[in-house]
Formats: structure tokens, C-alpha cells, sequence
């Protein structure tokens, strides 16, 4: 039962976002975080204050794709203990607000696409990390900090092979909404929500300009291979910002 301690406990973390919002949209907001906490969360369909959105577990699309519809969208990648992720990679000192959650997986990113049914297929069946942004964080965050390996253990090896499909499989919930105007909508959604792995739209926010950094270290471009390094222990590549920066910690000759 949603009691009204229950109510402020639920309201209180999202008062950044509700402030002057009238009190409909904050019960709004209050009933879809009690539902995506809620131990026997058994709705496909959940609403939001953003709107409403399709539950699937990419496990569903490991035979199939077909659960998902051929129409524009917008989808959400919700990760199993993404916070830890987050935490692994300092992402709490770069901004305090919680990215929304359903049950223990984190929402951490937010894509547009004309057909949902291929863009989600990219991610998890193309295993060419330049087709899929997060496969690319992610990757980045295991180079940088063996994020995956801390939080989820050693059973995902040779991540860069295979090893981060079958993680996606087990570990990613994806929210998705049909929408005629796909990159309108999420260029709204992230611009509103704690999205932390969406660089576009968000590349002045530190720990975005943190992952430029760590994806152009974990997967150096033609001219970056051209550039000795100095010694790691020389510089803490954890507070690289930009790609200037990332020029004054190599030796240019």
C-alpha cells in the first residue's frame, strides 16, 4: 500500500526534477517508482512520467527479434546493478542525481531508432562495438577499470568476443516506446533524465567527457597509435576531460 511516509520517502529523491509540477505528476511519478521496486514487478507495460513504455528482457530476443515491432522508437537500456558499474567508474562524483531503476537493473542509456526490431538487434548480435555506443562504454569501463569482471565476476571472458553478448543477455532490460519522431524523443528524454552512458546531447557533462576520454584510450584511433604514451603510472587517466587533455598526457614529438 502506498502510504503517504511511503510517498515523501518515494518523492523526496526526485524533488530536483518535480519541482513546480502539479501534484498529479508527482503521484504519477510515485506509483511507477513503487511499481519498479516492487518485488513481483509482473507488468510488460509500465507508465512514467516520461510516457509509456514496453518491458523486455533481452533474453526474450536471444531466438528472436520478432517480439520487438519493425516501427520508429525510442528505447531504454536498463542494466542489472548498473549502479555498481557507476560506481566503479566515479560516475556519483560527476552528478548526484540516481538514474531511474526497475528492481535492481539501472537505466543508463537511451537510444532512438526508425526500426526498434534492427537498432536493438544491432546492439546485441552485431559484436562490432562501432555499431553500438554502450557495447563501446562498456568495453571502455572494463579496459579502464575491469568494471564488468568486479561486479559480475569472471564468467563473461573474452568480453571483446562474444563474452559481452552473452553478459547483454543476462543482465540488460530493455524499455521501449513507438514513436513517429525518434530522435526528437530521446533528445527530450536526455535532456530530463540521468542517462549516464548518452554522450550526444550530453558531451559538457563531466563523466561524459570522461568516457570520450576512456573509449579513445581503450580504442585508439590511427592517430592516437602513432603517439608513444608516457608510463600510466605517470598520469591518472581517470581525470581525463577532453581530447586536449588527453594530448597533454602523451609524450607529442
Amino acid at each position: 500500500m502506498l502510504t503517504s511516509k511511503t510517498f515523501r520517502n518515494i518523492a523526496e529523491p526526485y524533488m530536483w526534477y518535480i519541482a513546480g509540477r502539479d501534484i498529479s505528476h508527482i503521484q504519477r511519478l510515485a506509483k511507477w517508482h513503487f511499481l519498479c521496486h516492487s518485488e513481483f514487478m509482473i507488468h510488460s507495460t509500465i507508465s512514467t512520467p516520461q510516457g509509456e513504455f514496453r518491458l523486455i528482457q533481452a533474453s526474450e530476443l536471444r531466438d528472436s527479434l520478432a517480439a520487438l515491432p519493425p516501427e520508429p522508437g525510442v528505447y531504454l537500456w536498463f542494466v542489472k546493478h548498473g549502479d555498481k558499474l557507476l560506481e566503479a567508474s566515479s560516475y556519483f562524483e560527476t552528478d548526484d542525481r540516481m538514474p531511474v531503476t526497475i528492481g535492481d537493473h539501472v537505466h543508463l542509456y537511451t537510444g532512438s531508432a526508425y526500426d526498434l526490431r534492427f537498432r536493438v538487434g544491432q546492439h546485441l548480435r552485431n559484436e562490432c562495438r562501432e555499431n553500438s555506443s554502450p557495447r563501446k562504454s562498456l568495453l571502455a569501463l572494463e579496459h579502464m577499470f575491469s568494471a564488468i569482471t568486479q561486479v559480475y565476476g569472471s564468467q563473461y571472458d573474452d568480453l571483446d568476443a562474444g563474452g559481452l553478448t552473452r553478459w547483454m543477455y543476462d543482465n540488460v532490460i530493455f524499455a521501449y516506446e513507438v514513436h513517429q519522431s525518434p530522435v526528437a524523443r530521446e533528445t527530450a528524454l536526455i535532456y530530463r533524465m540521468a542517462t549516464p552512458f548518452n554522450i550526444a546531447h550530453r558531451r559538457q557533462h563531466r563523466y561524459s567527457k570522461y568516457l570520450m576520454a576512456w573509449r579513445a584510450i581503450a580504442f585508439p584511433s590511427e592517430w592516437m597509435k602513432t603517439v608513444p604514451l608516457r608510463s600510466p603510472s605517470d598520469f591518472d587517466f581517470a581525470r581525463v576531460a577532453s581530447r586536449r587533455e588527453l594530448m597533454a598526457a602523451v609524450n607529442v614529438k
